[in-house]
């Protein structure tokens, strides 16, 4: 529910792994904003992240070490240390501008449903849109939304967002705690955000994007074998837990489009990522055909489109993404009905 904005108390909760080049400006640029409470997850880094912050930071940082479970799992040992009523989740890799924290938690004192507030996140030098919450994909990927544009040319156009980027968000505690948090069972590393954001999307959340809240995220897109291992195999578990084995028939034409695209880039990685595509497909289809999951109703509120810019792709690929957007919307459309 609503509350006053001096009852808002905000638990900012950063989960590092080995980012001791990052986590000195991210906590400065955090402490300048004057958060109730800071809690470092640190997955076990075998270089100075951890020496750096009790060294500069003791009495105002929590430092949590704990064997690195992976991202989500994180975040949320981080949610149950958190003593105050808003979850602030932040990358490490980050520069936050001040007054970010204000613009981000300020929509909970002003709405009275169940929110997720989403800030401005730049590229680091703060000049180009690194993302605005996510595009969730109906075929189970999210992409970033805006990534290279700039600013003034994105503000310009209204766009709903239906998804967060794991790379900052806010959500009450309660709330948070109330849908599970993060699935730290299925997804170690990557797609975690796009669970969570179907869940809320599920649970009737509503995504408000807060455009004073500004961070800097120094993100490139890239592909390498350990990413495509993950967010495949992640992305087979995440239809095979939020779709029935209709639903999966449905959207089939779909998602064997995003296979073979996904199999084109593997293609011009490595061998090695060519193997873990190969391997994920196999084990993901069965997986995904024998859902006994109910029908999802949030398909139609899933996008169909694939941003030309949300990865560093070839220019063929770029070619064939204009036509596989329509071929995708067709299915979508279909299968919505």
């Amino acid at each position: 529910m609503a509350a006053s904005k001096d009852s808002l108390k905000a638990s900012v909760i950063i989960v590092t792994y080995n980012h001791d080049r990052y986590i000195c400006d991210c906590l400065e640029s955090v402490l300048a904003n004057s958060p109730f409470q800071i809690i470092v997850i640190d997955n076990s880094s075998s270089d100075s992240t951890v020496e750096k912050i009790k060294t500069r930071y003791d009495g105002r940082v929590e430092v949590v070490i704990r064997p690195n479970g992976g991202f989500g799992k994180g975040c949320n040992e981080g949610a149950k240390l958190a003593i105050g009523n808003i979850l602030v989740f932040l990358n490490p890799d980050t520069r936050v501008e001040k007054g970010w924290l204000e613009g981000l938690t300020s929509p909970f004192s002003k709405q009275n449903v169940k929110t997720v507030a989403i800030p401005r996140i730049m590229q680091y030098s703060g000049l180009i849109v690194n993302t605005i919450g996510n595009i969730e994909h109906y075929c189970g990927l999210g992409f970033l939304n805006g990534n290279g544009e700039n600013w003034e040319a994105f503000n310009s156009i209204k766009r709903s967002i239906k998804g967060l980027s794991g790379a900052c968000f806010a959500m009450r505690k309660d709330e948070f705690l109330s849908i599970g948090g993060f699935d730290e069972n299925r997804f170690f590393c990557y797609l975690e955000d796009v669970d969570l954001s179907w869940r809320c999307m599920e649970n009737g959340f509503s995504f408000f994007f807060s455009r004073e809240s500004i961070v800097n995220h120094d993100y490139s897109p890239s592909m390498t074998p350990f990413k495509m291992r993950s967010i495949e195999e992640g992305r087979y578990l995440l239809l095979s837990k939020h779709y029935s084995r209709r639903n999966i028939l449905s959207i089939a034409p779909a998602l064997l489009l995003i296979d073979a695209m996904m199999m084109l880039q593997a293609l011009q990685n490595d061998n090695k990522s060519l193997k873990f595509k190969i391997a994920a497909m196999w084990t993901g289809w069965q997986r995904m055909l024998a859902s006994d999951g109910v029908n999802n109703s949030i398909l139609s509120d899933l996008d169909y489109r694939i941003p030309e810019n949300a990865y560093d792709i070839s220019n063929s690929a770029r070619k064939a993404i204009k036509i596989a957007n329509w071929l995708l919307e067709i299915n979508w459309r279909m299968a919505s009905r």
